[in-house]
């Protein structure tokens, strides 16, 4: 378990991208004996805008953020089949941009922040386009710690699962 008071802090929102990134990040947290910090952001439908103007009931906050901690738990599923045992997880739901709630949370300068860098298609660009930008740029400008990017489609070796998942199989290579 994690020893040295390091961090490895990767965002995720459901993605394959940010199951490549959590695989990644627990790699990394692995290597290091480091804490493996999980977080998912999210805001209103519409923006924090929209949401100043229009006042939602609390009980959409609640089902918001209930959908955040759905999707961080199955990328978990997706990535390791749970919770991985070996390593010392911390999981946050953030109200806020990814973005910016990453680098916040990332404050310390041996913290490595881990984000994925999302589909290069048009999808991702219309994605970018109408979320304000990139995650990833963002944190490559503004952290104060290091940040790796893995690329869309890198694989990294599965690591050891649960006795019902699937077998390790694998080997490190990025696309």
């Amino acid at each position: 378990m994690a020893g040295t008071g390091q961090r490895v802090i990767v965002g995720v929102d459901g993605s394959q991208g940010s199951v490549q990134a959590l695989l990644a990040a627990a790699a990394e947290a692995r290597r290091l004996n480091a804490e493996l910090h999980a977080v998912c952001a999210w805001t209103p439908p519409g923006g924090e805008v929209a949401e100043m103007r229009a006042r939602s009931p609390r009980a959409l906050h609640q089902v918001w953020e209930d959908a955040a901690a759905a999707r961080l738990d199955h990328t978990f599923e997706q990535a390791f089949g749970g919770i991985p045992t070996d390593l010392a997880v911390e999981r946050s739901i953030v109200r806020g941009a990814a973005g910016p709630a990453l680098v916040q949370l990332a404050d310390r300068p041996e913290d490595i922040l881990v984000v994925g860098t999302g589909a290069q298609d048009v999808r991702g660009a219309l994605r970018r386009f109408v979320t304000g930008g990139s995650v990833t740029r963002h944190c490559l400008a503004r952290a104060h710690c290091n940040v790796h990017a893995v690329p869309q489609g890198a694989r990294y070796p599965e690591p050891v699962r649960r006795a019902a998942a699937r077998p390790v199989t694998g080997h490190l290579q990025a696309a």
